[in-house]
């Protein structure tokens, strides 16, 4: 079975699995020589289909993931996504409306996915993989931290075991526990989008006049040169409390 594994969003790319065997990965911003592209991976496509000598009609299944309205918006409207990342990489300037555009979309990347936006994304993902000639592949689109946890734990090789996601967001969450045995994955717990820790970082780095969802490494790494500040006396860390297992945030 040839399965052809995609990623549409931030730093988009493709994998080809066969009989279930990684048998090539790249990301597009290899070909498209912009760092962390988000356009659709056309080009990761053909070079994972080339590896292998596979046409479109001879793959199986196309698996891409998350379907929440943020990323279906994103997938209906893709100008939307390329005016995001000129902006963000300082290419054009914010706008007038900026900072409204700005809480609107941390706004909107927080809801979970529902049937409209399910059906919305694997529609607008049918359309492009048409154009590519997929038109016999089945299409799935399966939960965001699943994805990331799938990977983990079947690429571990070391079952049973807790399988932790911790991730900017997606699908509504930002952090999940799940359980991986006898080849299955049971989520046991889960930390919604509006407490992400990933988000909070993005918003450390855009004060620090530094780009987000690219400079948080060179973040880190400054960090190892500030001078110590106490949690309680430091203005960029919210109120945080534990309740029942779930971290709330308030800003």
């Amino acid at each position: 079975m040839n399965i052809l594994g995609i990623w549409d969003g931030h730093d988009s790319g493709a994998a080809l699995l066969q009989e279930g065997q990684l048998r090539f990965a790249v990301n597009e911003e290899r070909f498209s020589r912009r760092k962390l592209e988000i356009l659709f991976p056309n080009r990761s496509i053909d070079a994972c289909l080339g590896h292998a000598k596979l046409g479109p009609a001879q793959v199986d299944i196309v698996a891409a993931t998350t379907s929440d309205p943020a990323k279906t918006l994103g997938r209906l409207w893709p100008a939307s996504k390329e005016r995001y990342y000129a902006v963000r990489r300082r290419k054009a300037p914010p706008g007038a409306l900026a900072g409204l555009t700005r809480g609107l979309k941390y706004r909107l990347t927080e809801w979970a996915p529902g049937r409209v936006s399910k059906a919305l994304s694997a529609a607008a993902l049918r359309r492009q993989l048409h154009r590519h000639g997929f038109t016999r592949s089945e299409v799935w689109i399966v939960d965001h931290h699943e994805a990331h946890a799938a990977a983990a734990a079947w690429a571990a090789d070391f079952a049973p075991c807790a399988v932790l996601t911790i991730d900017g967001l997606g699908d509504g969450l930002s952090a999940t526990i799940s359980m991986f045995r006898d080849g299955r994955l049971e989520r046991v717990a889960a930390s919604p989008a509006r407490c992400s820790v990933g988000v909070f970082f993005e918003h450390v780095t855009n004060l620090l006049n530094m780009r987000e969802l690219e400079d948080e490494g060179k973040v880190m790494a400054l960090a190892d040169y500030a001078a110590p500040i106490a949690d309680a006396d430091n203005p960029l860390l919210p109120w945080v409390r534990v309740r029942a297992g779930v971290i709330e945030t308030e800003w």
